[in-house]
Parts: C-alpha cells; sequence; structure tokens
C-alpha cells in the first residue's frame, strides 16, 4: 500500500511540476502581441495607400513633364535656352528620382511580405514550443522595431514623394509660362 501511495505521489508531482513549468506568456504578453499585430496591419494599409497615392501622382507628374518638356524650343536663344534646358535638366532629375522610388517601394513591399511571414513562423514556433514570457518579449522588441524601422521608411517615402511634386509643379509652371520668341 506504502508502494502504491507513494506511485500516486510520484505522479502526482511530475504532473504538477510538468504543467507548472508550461506556463507559456502572461496575458500581458498577448496583449502586447496583439497589439502589435494591429499596428502591423495598420502599417500594410498604410503602406499599400502609399503605393496607390505614389502611382497615381506620379502618373500626374509625368503627365505635366510630358507636357512641358514636348515644348518647341527652337527659337529659344541665349539666355532662355539655358534657362529652359536647366528645367528640362531638372525634369530628367526627377524622373530618375521616381524610378528609383518606385524600385525602393517595390523592395520595401517584398520585405514586408517576408517580414509578415517570419513573424507568423516566429509566433507559431513560439506556441509550439511554449515560448518563454521573457524569450517572448525580447522576440516582441525586435519586431516592434521593425515595425518603427517601416514606419520611418514610409514617411520617408511620402515626404519624398511630396517633394518631388512640388519641385515638378514649379518646373513645370516656370516652363510654360515662359516667354517664347515669335
Amino acid at each position: 500500500m506504502k508502494k502504491g501511495i507513494l506511485a500516486v505521489m510520484a505522479l502526482t508531482t511530475t504532473l504538477l511540476m510538468t504543467s507548472c513549468g508550461s506556463k507559456g506568456v502572461s496575458e500581458e504578453t498577448k496583449t502586447a502581441m496583439t497589439t502589435f499585430e494591429t499596428s502591423w496591419k495598420a502599417t500594410e494599409d498604410q503602406m499599400m495607400a502609399f503605393g496607390t497615392t505614389m502611382n497615381t501622382t506620379m502618373a500626374d507628374m509625368n503627365k505635366m513633364m510630358d507636357g512641358s518638356m514636348a515644348m518647341d524650343m527652337s527659337k529659344m536663344k541665349g539666355e532662355e535656352k539655358e534657362k529652359c534646358d536647366m528645367m528640362m535638366a531638372q525634369c530628367t532629375t526627377i524622373k530618375t528620382g521616381m524610378a528609383g522610388m518606385k524600385t525602393d517601394y517595390a523592395a520595401a513591399m517584398e520585405q514586408w511580405k517576408a517580414d509578415t511571414q517570419a513573424y507568423a513562423n516566429w509566433k507559431k514556433k513560439g506556441h509550439d514550443d511554449n515560448m518563454t514570457d521573457e524569450a517572448a518579449m525580447a522576440g516582441m522588441a525586435e519586431w516592434n522595431a521593425k515595425l518603427a524601422m517601416y514606419n520611418t521608411k514610409l514617411t520617408d517615402m511620402n515626404a519624398q514623394l511630396t517633394s518631388m511634386q512640388g519641385m515638378c509643379k514649379t518646373t513645370c509652371d516656370s516652363m510654360m509660362h515662359m516667354d517664347m520668341p515669335m
């Protein structure tokens, strides 16, 4: 009988210790992860919206520049021709900047997709491996830093697009209002 009681106590102790050791993450950490996921999705939505805005804005800019650059400069001479040539060079610089921005945006979106999958894999592995609270919070610090990097990139791209658009409008308006020789 003593052996039976000892066996039951040993089994109970083992089960109790095993269940206590596999708590997983705290409610606070789960809340932090949910907050992160909501912010991640919001940033994704903003990045997608930026892509649409970028494409529309660039189409408008190309239309303006194509109209300005099509002007007949054959009758221009001296200072007026130099001034117009400089503005056309500015248009070329803007077009190069637009192409670079499209490339950067496409790369950012590809990296975004890869990071979204990496987060899902990290979260699943953490769940499957019964991640500790400390490990989850350390991982979340890295993911939040990545999210901050994307938000900064998005802010920078918005500022760059706005700057290019302003430069384009100023240049095209100046070209269209040049006095053409008769």
